[in-house]
């Protein structure tokens, strides 16, 4: 007769801040069928905007202020965490996450270990790639969510039998009833008569802003309409605001800040663009897509798999600002185009991306994992 008692999952990640793989951790933790699954969350180093969706949830959230690179301590704490839960479940995300949960897992006995990959992480070094290596062996699966990131876990020389692809998901009612009211911070003041642009996501070098910025300062000798909207925060800063004073586009770019209204500001906006040099599965561009709104991306990595060139977007060479303001102009140039690819793009996120489906992969992959282990020990 079957066990009617849920099974206990963790989730280790080092932080709750803004960010994707954070916010398809929620997604599923707050999803899982509790008649089946028992969900808490563990965050190494701090909490964040996550975190308290993830309470309403009705998911527990242990925070461990985690303050050293190498902290022994946090590994005890995890352990206990581990054992008073019950998991059989641990499953991990990112480099962080991934090394302290799954080490404690396996010194704990955890019966199922998986772990997260959601980007490719060409800046690892030595030490990552031997932290990752070493730490294979005692995974059960690690998960990429795109086909991308599983050829870079692969060429990074783990086994291939142990990875997997299981998609980023997105909440499609929440840009279904999205409306844009001007919010009392001033992020949309004064753009009734531009042309709005918009790049969603952390302010570091992987996002190439510098260039996206760069590239607006052809863009509004073309379109002298045109605004850019960036939000999110991060270490590049200052230096983006540095590099909007110097190309004089105080005017035509806007930094407005991390945002929790991504579906009202898509919905405002008239196109959607990331300028990558690297990405996993980017979010901002399938929240894009789910708001019907036309999006260029550059071709690198998950963006390739995301988007079909003509289709439901337009691709170009990463770091060429030329062909990256030329896609830019032709939809501004054709709304009917823009329309066209935003349409075409929601039904690709409907068809791909839907949260039930994600969820849905991840609880097999759980009991399917919990059986086999089952059947190897008796």
């Amino acid at each position: 007769m079957p066990d009617p008692t849920p099974i206990p999952v963790l989730y280790v990640i080092a932080t709750l801040d803004r960010g994707g793989a954070e916010h398809q951790m929620t997604l599923l933790a707050a999803r899982l069928d509790r008649s089946r699954f028992a969900p808490r969350a563990v965050c190494l180093t701090r909490g964040g905007p996550f975190e308290q969706r993830l309470r309403n949830a009705g998911v527990p959230c242990d925070i461990l202020h985690k303050r050293r690179k190498w902290s022994p301590g946090t590994i005890r704490r995890l352990r206990r965490i581990i054992r008073e839960h019950g998991a059989r479940v641990v499953h991990t995300w990112l480099f962080t996450g991934n090394a302290y949960g799954r080490w404690a897992a396996r010194t704990c006995r955890v019966p199922a270990i998986v772990a997260g990959e959601r980007s490719v992480d060409d800046w690892r070094g030595r030490f990552h790639r031997f932290i990752d290596r070493r730490l294979a062996w005692h995974t059960d699966r690690i998960v990429a969510n795109c086909g991308a990131v599983r050829d870079f876990v692969i060429r990074e020389g783990i086994d291939p039998a142990r990875v997997g692809v299981i998609e980023n998901a997105i909440d499609l009612e929440a840009f279904d009833h999205a409306v844009c009211d001007d919010p009392a911070d001033g992020a949309l003041d004064g753009l009734d008569d531009r042309f709005v642009l918009i790049q969603a996501g952390r302010l570091e070098p992987q996002k190439n802003l510098p260039g996206l910025i760069d590239a607006m300062a052809l863009v509004r000798d073309a379109a002298p309409e045109a605004m850019l909207l960036i939000a999110g925060e991060g270490p590049q800063r200052t230096e983006i605001e540095a590099r909007i004073r110097a190309d004089g586009l105080a005017d035509h770019v806007r930094l407005i800040g991390p945002r929790d209204d991504l579906p009202a500001l898509f919905a405002r906006c008239d196109l959607a663009v990331l300028a990558s040099r690297w990405e996993g599965m980017p979010n901002a561009v399938i929240e894009a897509m789910a708001a019907r709104r036309p999006v260029v991306v550059t071709a690198v990595d998950g963006c390739r798999e995301l988007v079909d060139d003509g289709r439901t977007g337009l691709v170009v060479p990463p770091d060429n600002p030329d062909l990256l303001v030329h896609a830019i102009l032709t939809i501004r140039d054709d709304p009917a185009l823009g329309l066209e690819l935003g349409t075409a793009a929601r039904a690709e996120v409907e068809q791909r991306f839907a949260v039930d489906r994600m969820v849905d992969a991840y609880q097999n992959l759980y009991t399917d994992l919990l059986s086999r282990g089952e059947e190897t020990s008796s």
